[in-house]
């Protein structure tokens, strides 16, 4: 049987609808109220059970509660790096990147690195040919082959896109990369605070 936690887990990894990179609405409200009412939403004393409830939030599309939660663990790299996250999702970039710099060689960074590189091989080839040459998509071409992903280039290639410098096709394809960044973080969150029980 599963926890509370797990079946919120399950849910928010099972949205049928895909999460967008800016959302203005959490997504669903009787899933906000699941989360509120975990017993660690109280255990503020615990980085681990603060970083989950910060993710929790941010899958939710809850941002101003992910934000509350990751303002009481800056100091670790996982409170930093759902601080970054959250404001990206916002549009203050320039603090995105800040907090992804807090966040240090957080490994999830190097696991997004090989990751977005196999989800790119395979979606990249669905971008129409009219597009292969657009700034976002050369810029991914090269995390697939070159550079490799990088938290600080994406926030870039976000704030493209959000100013209505990127495509239907290029859209689809950032919200794809942050959502695999989500799963990634949360995936992480959850084992460290699972192993601490």
């Amino acid at each position: 049987m599963q926890t509370a936690l797990e079946t919120i887990i399950h849910d928010l990894l099972e949205r049928e609808e895909g999460q967008r990179l800016s959302p203005k609405l959490i997504w669903n409200a009787k899933l906000e109220e699941d989360i509120n009412r975990l017993p660690i939403a109280e255990q503020t004393n615990q980085t681990s059970a603060v970083a989950l409830m910060a993710g929790l939030h941010l899958m939710n599309d809850s941002l101003h509660a992910s934000h509350s939660y990751a303002q009481l663990i800056e100091d670790d790299s996982s409170g930093a790096y759902w601080h970054g996250l959250m404001h990206r999702m916002e549009q203050d970039f320039s603090n995105s990147k800040y907090w992804f710099r807090n966040a240090g060689n957080h490994p999830v960074k190097d696991e997004m690195r090989e990751a977005a590189a196999k989800l790119l091989q395979i979606a990249l080839e669905s971008i129409p040919e009219q597009e292969r040459d657009h700034v976002i998509i050369r810029k991914l071409i090269r995390f697939r082959d070159d550079i490799g992903w990088n938290a600080n280039d994406f926030v870039d290639l976000v704030a493209m896109q959000e100013h209505d410098d990127g495509t239907e096709s290029t859209g689809a394809l950032l919200e794809q990369l942050q959502w695999l960044e989500l799963k990634l973080l949360l995936r992480d969150t959850y084992e460290r605070y699972s192993s601490e029980q």
